[in-house]
């Protein structure tokens, strides 16, 4: 991600320097939620997750409902977990390829 996303580097920098809000120090940690829920009115920027709240539960188990609907309904592939050995190999499928670190498009200069 570093080589895709620079600003990733100097936010490692600055997290690791103490200069971070607790919100921002978030987008250093080493996973993300399980699950995140958001008041988009009131909290826009997505900062304050309401997933464990006890008094979002109903809003939740409605919401994972709705979601495990559509994976359904779409036969989404995401259900399926990745095999160990593939995410090991962060991605790639053939030895003699480098790791999947982002998307590029091929260099396509005129002659």
């Amino acid at each position: 991600m570093e080589n895709s996303y620079p600003v990733w580097n100097l936010l490692k920098q600055l997290h690791a320097a103490g200069k971070l809000s607790p919100a921002q120090g978030r987008l250093c940690a080493p996973t993300m939620p399980e699950e995140e829920l958001y008041d988009l009115t009131r909290d826009p920027h997505e900062i304050d997750n309401l997933a464990a709240r006890p008094e979002h539960q109903a809003d939740l188990n409605r919401l994972r409902k709705v979601l495990e609907a559509w994976i359904d309904e779409t036969d989404d592939q995401g259900r399926i977990p990745k095999a160990a050995d593939l995410i090991r190999r962060q991605g790639v499928t053939r030895p003699a390829t480098p790791p999947n670190t982002g998307y590029s498009l091929p260099d396509h200069r005129p002659s």
